[in-house]
């Protein structure tokens, strides 16, 4: 997860450590928006965020939460 974050943060993303129930210890990328609905950059952001996480941490989960405002990776 260490390496993920530091990837993250080196990309310009606000990340914090979370906890979800029931679940192993994860991250949460933000990806706000203003409007009505998301905009191109949120849904840019999930799609290079997926790959990343997938070509080089397979196993980690990679979803969006909370109306694409924010990205969790567990």
């Amino acid at each position: 997860m260490k390496s993920i974050e530091k990837w993250l943060k080196s990309e310009g993303y606000k990340v914090s450590k979370i906890r979800l129930t029931g679940e192993r210890d994860g991250l949460k990328v933000d990806t706000d928006y203003f409007g009505l609905y998301p905009g191109k950059e949120q849904f840019d952001a999930l799609d290079k965020i997926r790959a990343h996480v997938s070509r080089f941490y397979p196993g980690r989960v990679v979803e969006s939460r909370g109306h694409y405002t924010a990205i969790f990776i567990y």
